[in-house]
């Protein structure tokens, strides 16, 4: 939540760290969307460094507020499972894809 503060009005965005849908910590990143108040992007350097680490999922903030319904575009950015923090409201939404595909090519697990 700290970070999606730090961050607003911008869109913030992370790495969830743990196992299977146990999150253990997190780690924050840039956002280098060329539009950060609109959405989110990944440096994918930055992202590289932390793969072996137990990545599970993806964070990222709705600075506009709206709660926790993703958009078709937090559909697509790969990840089965992710949180929505809403900085407005103090809120974390857990949520999975609502796509049949995920990642690299696995069904998301139900």
């Amino acid at each position: 939540m700290e970070h999606a503060r730090r961050c607003f009005p911008e869109e913030c965005v992370g790495l969830l760290i743990g196992e299977g849908d146990e999150v253990f910590n997190f780690i924050p990143l840039s956002n280098v969307h060329p539009a950060p108040r609109q959405g989110f992007a990944l440096a994918e350097a930055e992202v590289a460094l932390h793969l072996g680490k137990g990545v599970v999922g993806l964070y990222h903030s709705h600075p506009g507020g709206g709660g926790g319904e993703p958009s078709v575009l937090d559909d697509l950015a790969g990840f089965c499972f992710y949180w929505i923090v809403d900085p407005l409201n103090g809120k974390i939404y857990e949520t999975r894809r609502r796509m049949n595909k995920c990642g690299r090519g696995e069904s998301c697990p139900e």
